[in-house]
């Protein structure tokens, strides 16, 4: 009898027990769900903010424009592109992305939505070859007053909203300014409700949430390169700065400027071969124009050296192009002096980087001796920035020795350890075929470059056309 009590009793103890502890545990249970969820709302409205911020970062400069003189610039009230596609603003884009994403089911808010700088916290970015972008998120973002930004739409960013300096130097080149465009930052908000553990613990069941995000466009990390040209680093570099006043010369052969390159690593088809194919695959040559996709970081095959039919083959498609006009190409930039000596890949200079050239002029080895000879020095060269006023202009100047050197001073065409005065003697070097182009250095207008994934380490010039986000 006592043993039947107890077990009694025992069972009283826990079905008390359990008539406590249920309403508890469920309780418990419903916070936990009802916490989930809060922590879900946070992350879709963070994911809401994360693409508003990159949509807008995709179309903060304008590029590919119906208008070529608004390429470049900051893209604050729409354009038309080429194919008469409607662009929306950053602003606008972002704001549309806010409204394409939900909160729990809800609509988000947009909360506010500022062009301005982003600067980095350190003054170096971190090694581009040990990160996946290149880029530290370390930083604060710099609001720039819409006033400015409007401004903006009518003169060249070189002014005081440039997106950057041109400088051959790291990212940090970009800390320099805060007036540089380069981010936008984007403040959604959204509300959460009918949670019941709010009303259990009798406060309001209504969350108010927000979420920021930073999208920032920096350097290109990659592009896609039609010639079969890389530029030394050491061709653009003048005290340490990239140098977009002096023109420069190159020879096919032997070392000057300029490598030869088939753009892709050791192991294909002979560099000449490559070459070829590229040349025939430029849309100046009746080709695609589909080029080769190059990366920062990367080694590519290259050479001093060039058949003279591969130099003719270009040749005549620079002339096809017209002669008299700028022709802009971008090249990957190369570290020659280090290819040539710790390396180890002396014939695999690695890329560092990407610029925008101007060819100028091409002299085939049959005409270095044929100054005089028509259309072997250059009479007029066209702008086309500024078309269809010339930029340079000599053709009342009869004297070819005259004009070539008049071409030489206005470019400051100058060879490897060089100055102007000896390239006006003579168009070659032993007979050799000649390349003579210049840095593009305007940011906006029809030669502005926007290319490429944001990772680029190394400032030459071209930006990056896809964003990351930096918070």
């Amino acid at each position: 009898m006592i043993t039947i009590g107890r077990e009694r009793r025992q069972q009283g103890f826990w079905i008390v027990t359990s008539i406590i502890l249920i309403p508890i545990l469920l309780a418990f249970g419903v916070f936990s769900v009802s916490l989930n969820n809060l922590h879900l709302a946070q992350a879709e409205l963070q994911a809401a903010a994360d693409a508003a911020a990159l949509a807008g970062a995709r179309v903060l400069f304008i590029r590919n424009a119906q208008n070529e003189s608004n390429n470049g610039k900051i893209n604050v009230n729409g354009y038309t592109d080429k194919n008469g596609q409607t662009i929306a603003s950053a602003t606008n884009s972002a704001t549309a992305a806010i409204q394409n994403n939900k909160v729990r089911g809800q609509a988000t808010q947009t909360e506010r939505i500022q062009i301005g700088h982003w600067e980095f916290m350190n003054t170096r970015t971190a090694n581009i070859y040990g990160t996946s972008d290149g880029i530290e998120r370390g930083g604060r973002f710099i609001s720039i007053p819409s006033v400015l930004l409007s401004q903006s739409t009518s003169y060249a960013l070189k002014n005081n909203l440039e997106e950057f300096v041109l400088f051959s130097g790291m990212t940090n080149s970009l800390n320099i300014n805060p007036y540089q465009v380069n981010a936008i930052r984007v403040t959604t908000s959204g509300n959460a409700s009918g949670y019941f553990f709010a009303r259990f613990l009798n406060i309001s069941d209504q969350f108010n949430l927000s979420a920021t995000a930073v999208a920032y466009v920096g350097l290109a990390s990659s592009a896609r390169i039609g010639p079969p040209l890389a530029i030394c680093q050491q061709a653009i570099q003048s005290s340490g700065r990239h140098n977009c006043s002096s023109g420069n010369y190159f020879q096919s052969t032997g070392y000057q400027w300029v490598r030869w390159t088939s753009l892709k690593p050791r192991g294909g088809p002979t560099l000449e071969t490559a070459v070829s194919s590229l040349i025939s695959g430029m849309k100046q040559c009746g080709g695609s124009g589909a080029g080769v996709e190059v990366t920062v970081g990367t080694q590519i095959e290259a050479t001093h050296a060039i058949s003279e039919q591969n130099f003719n083959n270009l040749y005549a498609c620079w002339q096809t192009a017209g002669a008299n006009r700028y022709w802009p190409l971008t090249l990957p930039v190369v570290d020659c002096e280090a290819s040539e000596s710790a390396s180890g890949f002396e014939d695999q200079p690695r890329v560092l980087g990407f610029i925008s050239a101007n060819l100028l002029w091409m002299v085939k080895s049959d005409q270095c001796e044929q100054m005089s000879a028509s259309g072997v020095v250059p009479t007029k060269m066209d702008n086309p920035n500024q078309s269809p006023t010339y930029d340079w202009d000599k053709t009342s100047e009869p004297d070819a020795q005259q004009r070539w050197g008049s071409f030489v001073d206005y470019f400051q065409i100058k060879r490897a350890a060089q100055s102007t005065a000896t390239v006006k003697e003579q168009l070659c070097i032993a007979g050799k075929p000649a390349i003579y182009f210049a840095p593009q250095c305007n940011t906006v207008g029809v030669d502005a470059v926007i290319t490429g994934k944001t990772g680029g380490m190394y400032n030459f010039g071209v930006r990056a056309a896809e964003p990351v986000l930096v918070y």
